[in-house]
């Protein structure tokens, strides 16, 4: 009788065992997925808050940069949508136009993911760019822009060495 009883107790130790196991991986599992959301979210808001930096420190009249940026780990290129004087609808681009909003707070910075669809991102400012609206891939994860200050704006344009 007491070799059932220690076996019986044993079969629930190894049950409690595996039950306890299967929640800390479970557990570290969830804590690694989180942790790798958040990195992606503190990689757009540092490429967000760089561009917004820049477009406010080229506005003057006359001032010019050529800055390179690093995109965010899973987006392929990115793009910017002219909101000066007027937002810009993109007619030859349905995806685009899908996602831009209108409003004095528009967002005009998308990011491309790899699918081709687009996230928007933010209002970086008061921007113009050629023909209504830049979109540009990245090359090697980076992208380099020319940013031209035009008085009350920033002209945004590819950089072509």
């Amino acid at each position: 009788m007491k070799k059932a009883q220690e076996s019986v107790s044993q079969i629930f130790v190894y049950i409690i065992t595996i039950v306890v196991i299967g929640l800390i991986v479970g557990f570290g599992y969830y804590v690694i997925k989180n942790f790798m959301g958040y990195s992606s979210k503190v990689e757009i808001a540092d490429f967000h808050t760089s561009i917004k930096n820049t477009v406010s420190s080229n506005t003057e009249y006359g001032a010019e940069e050529i800055k390179t940026f690093s995109l965010p780990s899973g987006y392929k290129g990115v793009c910017f949508v002219q909101n000066f004087p007027n937002m810009f609808s993109p007619a030859d681009n349905a995806l685009l136009a899908a996602a831009i909003e209108t409003g004095p707070n528009a967002k005009n910075l998308f990011l491309v993911l790899t699918d081709g669809s687009y996230e928007p991102i933010a209002n970086i400012g008061k921007i113009t760019a050629d023909g209504g609206v830049l979109c540009t891939d990245s090359v090697n994860n980076k992208i380099e822009l020319r940013f031209q200050g035009l008085g009350d704006h920033t002209q945004i344009s590819q950089y072509q060495q």
